[in-house]
This record gives C-alpha cells, sequence and structure tokens, in this order.
C-alpha cells in the first residue's frame, strides 16, 4: 500500500512538473511572437514589427521601411536631390525592363510608392515600351523629378538635369537606396 502511495505521488509530482513546463513555453512562444523591438533614431521612435520592417509614426501617419535609419544613413545623397524630391507633388521612377536586378528594383520602387502615397504620388514606368500599364518614363523628356534605377559597380545616387541616377551593384542595394531617399524626403536623415 505504501508502495502504490510513493508511486501515485511521483505521478502527481511528475503531472504538475509537466503542466508547468509546457505553460511556460507556451508563455514563451507567445511572448516571443508579441514582442517587437524599439529603437529610437534622432526624435524618431521606430519599431519593428512582425514582418521584420520599421514602422515609425509622423504627424499621425506610419511609415514603414525595410532598413532601420543607422543600416542606411552611409548611403550619400545630396541635400539638393533631397530638397527637389520633397518638394515635388510627383516623382516618377524607372528602370530598364530587362536590368539584372529588375526584382530589387521593383520592390524598391513598390516600397517608394506604398511608403509615400500619402505624400507624394510616385509613378512607375520603364525606359521602353513593354505594356499599357507601365508608360516610357526617360530621363530626356521629364518635367518631374525622375529616378532612374540601374545596376552598376557601385551604390551611388547622383544628379544630371530634372534626372537623379541610383545604382546599384545588387538587388538590396536598391532597397537600401529606396529607404535612404525616402528617410531624406519624410526629414528623419538630414
Amino acid at each position: 500500500m505504501a508502495k502504490k502511495q510513493d508511486n501515485k505521488k511521483k505521478q502527481i509530482i511528475l503531472a504538475v512538473f509537466i503542466v508547468f513546463l509546457m505553460s511556460f513555453s507556451i508563455m514563451g512562444i507567445i511572448s516571443r511572437d508579441n514582442s517587437s523591438q524599439v529603437v529610437r533614431y534622432g526624435e524618431y521612435v521606430f519599431e519593428k514589427g512582425a514582418a521584420n520592417n520599421w514602422k515609425t509614426k509622423i504627424d499621425d501617419t506610419v511609415y514603414e521601411f525595410t532598413f532601420h535609419p543607422d543600416d542606411v544613413e552611409q548611403i550619400n545623397i545630396s541635400q539638393d536631390i533631397i530638397g527637389k524630391l520633397k518638394n515635388s507633388l510627383e516623382i516618377d521612377v524607372t528602370s530598364d525592363f530587362d536590368d539584372k536586378f529588375k526584382d530589387g528594383i521593383a520592390l524598391a520602387q513598390f516600397n517608394m510608392q506604398n511608403t509615400l502615397k500619402s505624400k507624394i504620388y510616385v509613378r512607375q514606368g520603364f525606359t521602353t515600351n513593354v505594356s499599357v500599364a507601365h508608360p516610357i518614363i526617360l530621363c530626356n523628356n521629364t518635367v518631374v523629378p525622375t529616378i532612374y534605377f540601374k545596376a552598376g559597380d557601385d551604390i551611388i545616387v547622383y544628379q544630371e538635369n530634372n534626372c537623379i541616377y541610383a545604382e546599384g551593384r545588387s538587388s538590396r542595394d536598391f532597397v537600401e537606396i529606396a529607404d535612404r531617399l525616402m528617410y531624406g524626403i519624410l526629414g528623419i536623415i538630414g
């Protein structure tokens, strides 16, 4: 009889231990999924969301970026370029349809269009006629600031007349350049 009680006590202790272990495991998973990283950059508070994107709020509008400002502030963009973009109601973005980094360029252009939609109209196109949905946008006949994304030997953003050239060595470079341009337009990076 004493042996049965000892076994019963062991079973109860084991059951309590398993319930305790499972409860804390579930709590750990839930708290990890709901946690977010909050980082300040100057006067701005950035929160890293579940999709690994950085969000900040400016004048009741939430803006979303792929990279934190610390990750892209080293990309050199002149104040003349930022001023031209910031003071425009429309920005055209273009690229060669068959650019070797077309996926990264498309993502950069989409991010600009989506993030800036409450502030600036971003019109997407290509340098050649590929579809009715995408107009031909060239730098030599533009009246609005135009960003021409194209493959290059380095990460560089420069201006010739009304055209802003954004060159990169990888698809990631173009997403970084787009974030850096948007941070400048919104006044987050000076």
